[in-house]
Formats: C-alpha cells, sequence, structure tokens
C-alpha cells in the first residue's frame, strides 16, 4: 500500500516536470523554427530569380528540340 500510494504522489510531479521541460523546449523550438524560416524566406527570394533563369532557359531548349514538334 505504501508503495502504490508513493508510485501515484510520484506520478502527477513527473508529469508536471516534464509539461514545463515540454513548455521550454516548445519556446525554445519555436525561435529555431523562427530563425529558420528567415534564413530559409531569404534562400526561396534567391531561388525564385534562379528559377525565372531556368524556365527561360528550358523553354528555349525544349524549342529547339527537335523531338518537340
Amino acid at each position: 500500500l505504501d508503495i502504490k500510494v508513493e508510485t501515484v504522489n510520484r506520478e502527477p510531479l513527473t508529469m508536471h516536470s516534464d509539461r514545463e521541460e515540454d513548455t521550454a523546449s516548445v519556446s525554445t523550438a519555436t525561435r529555431v523554427m523562427k530563425a529558420i524560416y528567415s534564413s530559409f524566406k531569404d534562400d526561396v527570394d534567391l531561388k525564385q530569380d534562379l528559377r525565372c533563369e531556368a524556365l527561360d532557359t528550358r523553354e528555349e531548349y525544349e524549342m529547339k528540340d527537335p523531338t518537340n514538334g
């Protein structure tokens, strides 16, 4: 009986401390995601410029391709 009571008493405390750790790691993850997102946004802006050039090249290649017509 004593062991069961100890176990029951420990579980809510463990859950509570886990929840606090989760909150801390969530805020850290949010901070990391914001940093990744801001750098990712810069990459996307650069890639959109490159993508336009790639599309132009592809269109020229398709026009020259003899199997296309």
